[in-house]
């Protein structure tokens, strides 16, 4: 006499194995998102502000009078 497999899975395991590699895929995308400008630090791609944020940052200062 042969036996088959003993192992079961309910309908709700295969819903629940979904459930955890999208929460991983989305828990890894915030942290990749939090993270992004340290992430291009690291491998030394720099994005350059344009010309006109940093004179508007410069032009922010009070002036004293």
């Amino acid at each position: 006499m042969t036996m088959g497999p003993l192992a079961y899975m309910d309908p709700g395991t295969g819903s629940m194995l979904l459930q955890l590699i999208l929460g991983g895929m989305a828990g890894l995308f915030v942290v990749v998102r939090l993270f992004w400008n340290r992430i291009l630090d690291l491998i030394g791609i720099k994005t350059k502000k344009p010309a006109s944020e940093s004179e508007s940052e410069s032009n922010d200062q009070p002036t004293e009078s």
